[in-house]
């Protein structure tokens, strides 16, 4: 479990840094900033959990 959550820290790290510029805000510190920030990576969580626990099993279905 704790690989799984090292990996998905690293890929939302690297799509925030190629895809938007929270990393300004990171770097600069503002209280309202750092809820976005942290709130974004709490939703990225709970949606990566969701898909790993129940779709996931829908799309890669063994069919013997």
């Amino acid at each position: 479990m704790l690989k799984k959550l090292f990996f998905y820290t690293a890929v939302y790290a690297l799509i925030t840094f190629l895809l938007s510029n929270d990393w300004d805000c990171i770097l600069d510190p503002d209280s309202y900033c750092l809820i976005n920030v942290g709130s974004k990576y709490v939703i990225f969580l709970i949606l990566i959990f969701i898909f790993d626990k129940y779709i996931k099993k829908l799309i890669f279905k063994n069919e013997k």
